[in-house]
C-alpha cells in the first residue's frame, strides 16, 4: 500500500507523528490477526496517483478521482479486478473534513464542527480492502468497526476479526474472538412451567458466558443455557447473553420471556329453589365494584445524577388498588406503591416510567413519564503535553462527557484565559511567553470537572550563556575555545574563523593542539536548532611568535680574499631563501670603497658542495619580483652584483663572496632573506655568523638582522677575536667590542666589551650550541631580548684603532 497522506500540522492527539504512521499502525492491527494475508506499506510514497494504474494508493483528496464526495462520506475504498484477481485497491480520505487521530468518544473542533478520528476510519476502510462489508446493512445488529456509521468504537471488535479470519485464517498466536452461531429464542410460558434459553458460540477457548435480564447481569447465570425450573411472573423480561474470551466479547440478540398467570377454573353452577318469602322490611343490595381510573398522571422529570426523583400517581376505583411500576415497559421489582421513588440517580435510571393499577374490577396503565438524568461532566480525553517551535501552532483539545450543554474555560497556570471557551484552545503563533501548564474546566447544570494540566513547551532559537573568550598564547601552545548555550531541543554547532566555516568544527568546544601563527584570527560559533540560530561574538586568538627573516653582513674583502657569512636553517622542511652579494650598488649608499664586482656561492657545510651560485644577476624578472616581496633594495639590471633564489633543506650553510676580479678589493654586503610566508613555514633561520676583517671607519665589520612577528625574541650576539686562536685564525682582533643599533638609529641600544662570565650567559652559549670562550677573554657577548624590527651589529676594535679578523655571531635562543 502506497502511503501518500501528506504532512500533519504537528504530532497527532494519540502521539502518531504523521498520517502515514497512523495508517501503518492500522494495517499492522489487521496483520496481527490474519494468517494468510499481510499488508505491506511504502511510507511517504511518491508513486503516481490515479485510478486504474495498478498501484494501491492511500491518500487524502478533495474529490473521488473527479467525482464530488457524497454527503457525510468520510472515505471510500475503490477496487479494480480482472477476472477473479484484484488488480488495484485505492483508499481515499475526504480532505474537506477536519481530521486528527485519537481514541475514545468522537470529538469536535474549537468551532464545534466534527473532528473525525483518522485511525478508526482507516481500520474501517482497510477492512473493505480485505473484502469486508457493512454488517448493519445486511440485517445484522452487532458491535463492529465495519458498521456503516462511525461511533465511539475505536478498535476492531470481535465481529470484525472473526469476519476477516473466516477469509484469511487465524494468525499464529492470535485468538479467534467469540461468534454466536445460534441465538437464544424467545419463550412464552405460564407461571409455574419450566423455561430455558440456550446459545451456541464458537471462538478460541475458554469461552465465558454472562446472562442478563433487562441489561442487568444475573447472578450465577454463567453457562451456555439459562434455565427456569418454575417460571414466575417476575421472571418475565428481555434476556441477552455476553460471550467472552481473550480476543473480545459478543452479545447475543435479545430473547423475550413472557410469563402469564394461570386461568382459575370456573366453579359448577347449582340451582336451589327459592325459600319462602317472609316479609322482613326493605332489601339492601351491595354496590358493584368500580375499575380503577387514573386521576393524576405521573409527570416527566429532569433531575441531576445523585439526586432523588419521585413519581406519584393518584387513582380512583374500588379498593384495594394494587400498583406495579414499569420502566420502558419492564416491571420493576418491589415498585408496588402509589409513588415510585428513585434515589441516587444514575444514567441507567433514565427512561420512561408507567404504572399498572389494578383491582378486582379491572386495570389501567398510566401515561408514560420520562425521567431525564443530567450527568455531571467528565473528562474522557484530557489535553496532551505539546512541544512547538517559536512561531508555530499549538493546539490543546479536550473530550468531555456529560449532559449538554457543556461550557469550557481554559486556564494557564491555574488562571482563566479570556475568550478561551471552546473545546479546543489554539495558540498561533506560539510565543515564548505562552509556555506553561494548560487545563480546562468543563461545566454543565450539574457540576464542573477540571482536566489534568498539559504542559506547553515553546522552543526558541538557542541563547548563549557564555561566549568564547579572547586568548593570547605562545606559538605551539594548546588552545581551547568554549561556548555555553541553552536550547530546548538538540542544537548543532559550527565554528567560524574570520567568518569562514571550519570543516569538522561542530562541537561546543574548539581545540587546537599546537597553535601556529596561521591560527591568528577572530573566532565565533554559530549555534542552530529547529527554531533558528545565533552567532556568538568573536573571540580574537593571538598566537605570539617571532622569527629572524633577514640576516646580513657587511665587511671588507681584500684582494684574493672573501667574505664568508654562515647561517643555519632549523625545521622539518626546505626553506626558500634569497641570497645576495652586493658590491657595486653600495656606492649608491655612499660607500666609497665598494667592491666593483661580486661572485656568490652557497656551500653546504657538511658536504662542502656548492648548492647555488651567481655572478652578475642580470636583472632577472623573477628575482626582481622576489626583491620587492622581501623588501630588499633594488639592484640595477646591468649591475655586477650577485643574487640567487634557492630552496634549501634544513642544515648549516656558508655564503662565500669573492671579488669579480682577483685583484679587486672593497666592501661588500652579504644578505639572506626568508622568502617563505612568515606564518606558514615550518622551518626558520636561527643563526648567522661571519668571519671577516675588522678595519677602522667604514671598514668595521657589521651584521644586520630583522625580527618579524608579534612577540619579542631572545638572542645571543657575540663578537669573537681572541677566542678564535684555538681554530688557527691568524691576525685575530685582540679586543673586539660590539654595539647594537636599531634601524634608523645613530646610537647603540646595547654594547659589550669583554663578555661577562655569568651563569645566564654561559647557559645561552650552551642553548645556542655556540663554542665556549675562555673566562676573562677579551671577546664580547650580549644576551638580549628585542622587539620585532631591524637591527645592526657593529664590530670594531677598542678605541677604533685596532684591526684584525673577527667572528660576529647572532643566535636565536627561542625554541
Amino acid at each position: 500500500m502506497q502511503l501518500q497522506l501528506g504532512a500533519t500540522p504537528g504530532t497527532l492527539l494519540d502521539g502518531f507523528s504523521s498520517w502515514n504512521a497512523s495508517a501503518e499502525d492500522a494495517f499492522m492491527v489487521w496483520n496481527s490477526n490474519l494468517a494468510n494475508l499481510r499488508f505491506a506499506v511504502v511510507r511517504d510514497s511518491t508513486a503516481p496517483r490515479a485510478e486504474g494504474n495498478r498501484i494501491n494508493n492511500v491518500l487524502f483528496n478533495t474529490d473521488v478521482y473527479g467525482d464530488a464526495w457524497g454527503a457525510n462520506v468520510l472515505a471510500v475504498t475503490l477496487t479494480w479486478s480482472s477476472g477473479t484477481n484484484t488488480t488495484e485497491t485505492d483508499v481515499l480520505f475526504n480532505s474537506l473534513l477536519a481530521w486528527n487521530s485519537y481514541r475514545g468518544g468522537l470529538r469536535t473542533t474549537g468551532t464545534g464542527a466534527a473532528m473525525y478520528d483518522f485511525h478508526r476510519v482507516a481500520l474501517h476502510e482497510f477492512g473493505h480492502v480485505l473484502g469486508l462489508d457493512h454488517p448493519d446493512q445486511f440485517g445484522q445488529t452487532v458491535t463492529a468497526i465495519m458498521n456503516s456509521r462511525i461511533t465511539s468504537l475505536d478498535a476492531l471488535a470481535a465481529d470484525d476479526i472473526s469476519g476477516a479470519q473466516s477469509i484469511y485464517g487465524i494468525a499464529a498466536g492470535a485468538v479467534a474472538p467469540p461468534t454466536i452461531t445460534s441465538q437464544p429464542i424467545s419463550r412464552s410460558v405460564t407461571a409455574g412451567q419450566a423455561a430455558a434459553f440456550t446459545v451456541t458460540a464458537s471462538g478460541s477457548a475458554p469461552l465465558t458466558y454472562q446472562w442478563l435480564k433487562n441489561s442487568a447481569g444475573i447472578a450465577n447465570a454463567t453457562s451456555a443455557t439459562l434455565s427456569f425450573a418454575s417460571a414466575a411472573l417476575t421472571d418475565a423480561g428481555i434476556y441477552t447473553v455476553n460471550v467472552t474470551n481473550n480476543a473480545g466479547s459478543v452479545t447475543s440478540s435479545p430473547a423475550t420471556l413472557t410469563v402469564t398467570a394461570p386461568v382459575a377454573p370456573t366453579p359448577p353452577v347449582t340451582t336451589t329453589p327459592p325459600a319462602p318469602t317472609t316479609p322482613t322490611g326493605p332489601v339492601v343490595t351491595a354496590p358493584a365494584a368500580v375499575a380503577p381510573t387514573i386521576t393524576t398522571q405521573p409527570r416527566a422529570q429532569v433531575a441531576n445524577a445523585g439526586a432523588t426523583a419521585s413519581f406519584p400517581v393518584v387513582a380512583s376505583g374500588t379498593a384495594p388498588l394494587s400498583y406495579q411500576w414499569r420502566k420502558n415497559n419492564v416491571p420493576l421489582t418491589g415498585a408496588v406503591n402509589a409513588t415510585l421513588t428513585l434515589t441516587g440517580l444514575q444514567s441507567a435510571d433514565a427512561g420512561t416510567y408507567t404504572v399498572f393499577v389494578s383491582n378486582a374490577a379491572g386495570s389501567v396503565t398510566s401515561a408514560g413519564a420520562a425521567l431525564t438524568v443530567n450527568l455531571p461532566p467528565g473528562i474522557s480525553a484530557p489535553p496532551a503535553d505539546q512541544t512547538v517551535l517559536l512561531g508555530g501552532r499549538a493546539s490543546f483539545s479536550v473530550a468531555a462527557t456529560g449532559t449538554g450543554p457543556l461550557s469550557y474555560q481554559w486556564r494557564k497556570n491555574s488562571t482563566d484565559l479570556p475568550n478561551a471557551t471552546n473545546a479546543t484552545l489554539t495558540l498561533d503563533p506560539a510565543k515564548l511567553s505562552d509556555a506553561g501548564g494548560y487545563s480546562v474546566v468543563v461545566t454543565n447544570a450539574v457540576s464542573s470537572a477540571a482536566s489534568a494540566s498539559a504542559q506547553l513547551t515553546v522552543i526558541g532559537p538557542p541563547t548563549i550563556a557564555a561566549a568564547p573568550q579572547p586568548q593570547t598564547i605562545s606559538n605551539g601552545d594548546r588552545v581551547v575555545l568554549t561556548v555555553t548555550a541553552t536550547s530546548g531541543v538538540t542544537a548543532s554547532y559550527q565554528w567560524l574563523k574570520d567568518g569562514i566555516e571550519i570543516p569538522g568544527a561542530t562541537g561546543a568546544t574548539l581545540s587546537i593542539d599546537a597553535a601556529r601563527p596561521t591560527d591568528n584570527a577572530a573566532y565565533a560559533v554559530r549555534i542552530t536548532n529547529a527554531a533558528g540560530s545565533i552567532t556568538s561574538p568573536t573571540a580574537a586568538l593571538t598566537v605570539k611568535f617571532s622569527r629572524l627573516t633577514n640576516l646580513s653582513t657587511r665587511g671588507f674583502v681584500p684582494a684574493g680574499g672573501a667574505l664568508t657569512p654562515g647561517f643555519y636553517i632549523r625545521g622539518g622542511e626546505p626553506k626558500s631563501l634569497l641570497v645576495r652579494g652586493v658590491g657595486p650598488t653600495l656606492s649608491l649608499f655612499g660607500v666609497g670603497t665598494a667592491l666593483g664586482a661580486t661572485n656568490l656561492e652557497v656551500v653546504a657545510q657538511e658536504s662542502a658542495a656548492v648548492v647555488a651560485s651567481n655572478t652578475a644577476w642580470r636583472g632577472t624578472p623573477t628575482l626582481t619580483t622576489v626583491f620587492a616581496k622581501v623588501g630588499a633594495f633594488p639592484l640595477a639590471a646591468d649591475s655586477k652584483d650577485a643574487a640567487v633564489q634557492a630552496s634549501l633543506p634544513p642544515r648549516s650553510y656558508t655564503v662565500r663572496i669573492t671579488p669579480g676580479d682577483a685583484a679587486m678589493s672593497g666592501i661588500t654586503l652579504a644578505e639572506i632573506y626568508d622568502v617563505d610566508t612568515l606564518v606558514g613555514s615550518a622551518s626558520q633561520l636561527v643563526n648567522l655568523s661571519t668571519l671577516g676583517f675588522v678595519g677602522s671607519g667604514d671598514n668595521a665589520l657589521t651584521a644586520g638582522f630583522a625580527i618579524s612577528g608579534n612577540a619579542p625574541k631572545r638572542l645571543l650576539i657575540r663578537a669573537i677575536g681572541p677566542g678564535l686562536a684555538p681554530f688557527g685564525v691568524a691576525n685575530a682582533l685582540p679586543d673586539p667590542q660590539l654595539g647594537l643599533v636599531p634601524l634608523g638609529g645613530s646610537e647603540p641600544i646595547a654594547t659589550n666589551d669583554d663578555w661577562p662570565d655569568l651563569v645566564n650567559v654561559r647557559a645561552a652559549f650552551s642553548a645556542a650550541g655556540a663554542f665556549t670562550l675562555p673566562a676573562g677573554s677579551k671577546d664580547a657577548a650580549l644576551v638580549i631580548t628585542l622587539e620585532p624590527g631591524a637591527y645592526t651589529v657593529v664590530v670594531s676594535g677598542v678605541n677604533g684603532s685596532a684591526t684584525g679578523n673577527a667572528l660576529v655571531e647572532i643566535y636565536d635562543l627561542d625554541p
